[in-house]
């Protein structure tokens, strides 16, 4: 539980930080933020079990189509995952559209919290297809995911929603 505590806690430092730098006009850059919940479907020998993903991600927006960032995911808060993210928009943001399909790449390195009989740390690469849709506000949108989770050597089909500023 404390381990739980203490990702929350980091996660809620980090946005705030990120946060403070969006509000400020010194760079000719936009920032990009997004907290994302997903569902990993596992196959195990007793069947499929869902486990539960939370992450975060900070970037910088290059243009209005690309963005590369840092992030952090946890799985069922029994992995973390330190990562890099690409995106790519398929309708630049400057158009009038509500809606905005994306692909993203993340890659990082799944670190387990507990030892068990064999080490399962792995390298964690993930192709995502998502869809963004703008707010009322203009400056925030939610957005909904699926993308397949590749690591120790197998793949695994997520789906989930994030939120975007």
């Amino acid at each position: 539980m404390r381990r739980f505590f203490t990702l929350l806690i980091s996660l809620l430092i980090s946005s705030g930080i990120f946060s403070r730098d969006l509000n400020s006009g010194d760079s000719t850059y936009k920032y990009f933020h997004d907290f994302q919940l997903g569902v990993t479907v596992a196959f195990t020998e007793i069947g499929p079990f869902p486990l539960a993903e939370l992450s975060t991600s900070h970037g910088i927006c290059f243009t209005n189509r690309f963005w590369a960032g840092v992030g952090v995911s946890t799985i069922y808060f029994m992995t973390v995952t330190p990562y890099l993210i690409g995106r790519v928009n398929f309708i630049a943001k400057e158009k009038p559209s509500k809606n905005t399909p994306w692909f993203a790449l993340k890659a990082g390195y799944m670190v387990y919290f507990d030892t068990g009989e064999s080490d399962y740390n792995s390298i964690n690469i993930e192709p995502r297809l998502g869809l963004s849709h703008l707010r009322r506000n203009g400056k925030s949108s939610w957005s909904f995911f699926i993308s397949a989770n590749a690591f120790q050597g197998r793949v695994f089909p997520k789906m989930g929603v994030g939120f975007e500023f």
